[in-house]
C-alpha cells in the first residue's frame, strides 16, 4: 500500500520501544532488523530519548 506522507502524529510521545514497534509494522521489518536498533553501545536508550525527540536507536562509531 503506498504511503501518502510520512507524518506519524504523536510519534514523539511514544516510548522508544513503541516507536520501534510502530515503524516495524509500517515498514514490515523482521524482528532481527528491529533488534538491531536496540543495540545501544555507549549511549543508553534513556539518555538518547532525552536528547533526541524521535529516537528509535543509536549507532556508535
Amino acid at each position: 500500500m503506498p504511503i501518502e506522507n510520512s507524518r506519524i502524529g504523536g510519534f514523539y510521545k511514544l516510548s522508544v520501544s513503541e516507536r520501534r514497534e510502530l515503524l516495524a509494522e509500517i515498514a514490515e521489518l523482521s524482528e532481527e532488523q528491529v533488534e538491531a536498533w536496540a543495540l545501544t553501545g555507549e549511549l543508553d536508550e534513556e539518555s538518547a530519548d532525552r536528547m533526541i525527540e524521535n529516537v528509535v536507536g543509536t549507532y556508535s562509531l
